[in-house]
C-alpha cells in the first residue's frame, strides 16, 4: 500500500469552491511547483469546527484510512497537513458528477439505461469490496466499515470510472471512535436497520446501503425519504419494495438480489461486496443479450458534452485569473467569456475558436513575466485535457445543519444539466460525515 504524505507549507493555489456540507467545504486547487501542475480537491474544516477535538479526530481517521486505501473505484488521498487554516485532505479531483446528481437529472418518467445502472453498481461495489478487505501495513485486517454509502458519496467520471468517496465517518474494527448512545452517523435514508438499532455495522451494512443506492437508480427516485422524517420507521418495519413493479425490464435474478440486498437480516444478505460484483457482471451479461452495449464513459459524454466544456472553461478561467495574472475576461482573439447571468451563477460560455476544447489547448506553453522571471505553464493544460488525476467534484455532505447544502460552483457541477448551482440535498444528516 502506499501512504501519505504530511505538508505543513504545500504550494497549493485555491481556484474555486467545489462543494460545502455541514462541517466543512472542498475546494479545487492547483498545486505549482517548477514545471510541476496538477489539480486536486482540498477538503477543511469550516473555522467554528477547528477547535473540536471530536471532529479532527473524525478527519483525521479519515485521513488514516486514506494512507490505505488504493484502488481505482475509491478517491485516493495524496497529501494531509496543517497550516494557518486547519487540518486537510488533499485528494483526487475527479472530473465527472455525483451520483446524486445524475438521478436528479433525469426527466420526468426518465430511467436510466439498465445497463448503465448494473455498471455504476457493479464498480461501487469493487470499490466497496476493496475498502472491506483492507489491511494494515503489517497485514492486519482492518474491519473497515463505510457506513455512509450513498448516491452523494459515489462519483461517476467522464472516463466511465466509479468512485467511492468520504471515509469521514468509517470505522474500524477495534477503533476508540465509538458512536455515542442516542447519535446516529450517516444519511438516515441509507441506513441499515442494524444501524438504526444502534448495533454494531459491518460490511452487510454497507451492502443494505448499496442495494438503497441500486434501488434508486434503477427507480430513478429516492427509495426511503428523509423529507417527512419516516426514513427510519420505513427501513425497520416495511418490507423490502420490489422493483420490478417500478420498471418492466428488470429480470427476476436482479429482483432477487435488490430482495437480498434490502433485507432486514444481515444475516439474509450477501456475505461480502465481491458476490455483489459477480451477480451484477452476470445479470450485466444477461441484460446486454438484448440491451445496446452502450459504455458509460460514452453515456457521460452524450449527456454532459456542454457541461463538461463548461467545467474546462470555468477551470481555465480561473487558471488564468489566480496564477497567470490575466485580466478577468481577457480581449484576445481566442478568447473564452464567462457570464454569471444570475444569483444561480449559471455560465454562459462563448469562443470564438469551434472547439472549446481546441479553445483550451491555446493555454499550453503559454510564458508570462513573474518576479522578474518566466514561468512557463505547460502540463496544466495537458491535465485539464484528461491525463493523469484529473477530474471533476469532490462531494462531501457533512453535518450540523437540518439540511445539508450541496453547492457547486457551475451549472450541474454535481449532475451536468441546468441545475442550481446551489441546490440543498433532501439528506438529513445524523452528525458524523467529516
Amino acid at each position: 500500500h502506499g501512504c501519505v504524505t504530511m505538508s505543513t507549507d504545500a504550494p497549493y493555489i485555491p481556484l474555486f469552491r467545489l462543494a460545502k456540507g455541514g462541517l466543512g467545504y472542498v475546494d479545487l486547487v492547483l498545486r505549482h511547483e517548477g514545471s510541476f501542475e496538477r489539480l486536486y480537491a482540498m477538503k477543511r474544516l469550516h473555522d467554528i469546527f477547528l477547535d473540536d477535538d471530536d471532529i479532527r479526530s473524525g478527519f483525521l481517521n479519515e485521513a488514516r484510512i486514506a494512507g490505505l486505501l488504493r484502488h481505482k473505484n475509491v478517491v485516493g488521498v495524496h497529501d494531509i497537513g496543517d497550516d494557518s487554516k486547519g487540518p486537510f485532505l488533499v485528494m483526487d479531483y475527479i472530473e465527472g458528477i455525483s451520483l446524486s446528481r445524475l438521478i436528479k437529472s433525469l426527466e420526468e418518467g426518465e430511467l436510466l439505461p439498465l445497463g448503465i445502472c448494473l455498471k455504476i453498481a457493479e464498480q461501487a461495489a469493487r470499490g466497496l469490496h476493496s475498502a472491506h478487505e483492507l489491511r494494515s501495513n503489517t497485514g492486519e485486517s482492518l474491519g473497515l466499515v463505510h457506513r455512509d454509502v450513498s448516491p452523494q458519496n459515489i462519483l461517476v467520471s467522464f472516463d466511465g470510472l466509479v468512485k467511492v468517496i468520504d471515509f469521514g465517518i468509517a470505522k474500524l474494527l477495534g477503533s476508540s471512535n465509538n458512536t455515542m448512545t442516542g447519535v446516529l452517523k450517516g444519511k438516515s435514508g441509507y441506513m441499515s436497520p442494524e444501524q438504526l438499532r444502534f448495533l454494531t455495522p459491518d460490511r452487510r451494512s454497507d451492502l443494505f446501503a448499496l442495494g438503497v443506492v441500486l434501488f434508486e437508480i434503477l427507480a430513478g427516485n429516492r427509495l426511503y425519504s428523509s423529507k417527512s422524517g419516516e426514513a427510519p420507521q420505513r427501513i425497520l418495519n416495511e418490507p423490502a419494495p420490489d422493483i420490478s413493479e417500478v420498471r418492466r425490464d428488470i429480470p427476476p435474478s436482479l429482483v432477487a438480489l435488490l430482495f437480498e440486498l434490502l433485507a432486514k437480516q444481515p444475516e439474509l444478505r450477501p456475505t461480502d461486496a465481491m458476490t455483489v460484483v459477480q451477480r451484477l457482471d452476470e445479470i450485466l451479461n444477461e441484460v446486454l443479450m438484448t440491451e445496446d452495449r452502450l459504455s458509460l464513459e460514452i453515456f457521460l459524454q452524450r449527456r454532459f458534452d456542454g457541461y463538461r466544456a463548461e467545467l474546462r472553461a470555468k477551470i481555465l478561467e480561473s487558471v488564468k485569473q489566480k496564477v497567470l495574472r490575466t485580466p478577468e475576461r481577457p480581449s484576445e482573439p481566442e478568447s473564452i467569456d464567462i457570464v454569471v447571468e444570475d444569483e444561480k451563477t449559471l455560465l454562459t460560455v462563448t469562443a470564438s475558436s469551434p472547439s472549446l476544447a481546441d479553445n483550451a489547448a491555446t493555454l499550453v506553453d503559454t510564458e508570462v513575466p513573474r518576479g522578474g522571471g518566466r514561468m512557463r505553464l505547460v502540463a496544466l493544460v495537458l491535465g485539464l485535457m484528461g491525463v493523469a488525476v484529473l477530474g471533476g467534484l469532490i462531494a462531501w455532505a457533512g453535518s450540523g445543519a437540518d439540511e445539508v447544502e450541496e453547492r457547486t460552483s457551475v451549472p450541474g457541477l454535481i449532475g451536468g444539466t441546468e441545475l442550481d448551482a446551489s441546490s440543498p440535498t433532501d439528506e438529513e444528516d445524523l452528525g458524523g460525515g467529516s
